[in-house]
């Protein structure tokens, strides 16, 4: 998982312009380890200095991997649309997948990673650090 981190650019995928959700924490701290972010929102725009791109087609340069904070829902066109542009690195968020969403990802030659992507960022605040030692001692490290 800690492999995932050791790319430089990311699209972010899920931001909310109502509120701030997980996805804003998760840009925030990927920002602040000096790493370039792409925040996806379907209807593009910008909220609190923060460019929204319109769909993957949208982003200046191909990141090198991709955390969806997406609902299930909007899962299916997402993976097609990261499978066309050679993205292959991605992380669900809690919420964001199921058996179904994971294996349409493998069949796109998608390994995905699951799970709480807070819990594994680079300088993440002491909580999250004791979320993932409880995850990894309890779950040895699988959802």
């Amino acid at each position: 998982m800690e492999k995932f981190y050791d790319s430089h650019s990311f699209l972010l995928i899920g931001m909310s312009k109502k509120r701030k959700n997980f996805a804003w924490g998760i840009y925030k701290g990927l920002a602040n380890t000096g790493r370039k972010v792409y925040a996806l929102h379907p209807n593009g725009g910008e909220k609190d200095s923060v460019e929204f791109y319109s769909g993957v087609e949208n982003v200046p340069e191909k990141p090198d991997a991709c955390i969806v904070c997406t609902d299930l829902k909007d899962n299916d066109k997402l993976l097609s649309e990261l499978s066309d542009s050679g993205i292959k690195k991605i992380w669900f968020q809690q919420g964001s997948y199921n058996k179904d969403v994971l294996e349409k990802a493998r069949m796109h030659n998608i390994d995905p990673l699951t799970g709480c992507a807070l819990m594994y960022l680079p300088g993440t605040s002491v909580i999250h650090r004791i979320h993932r030692f409880f995850h990894e001692l309890f779950t040895k490290g699988q959802d």
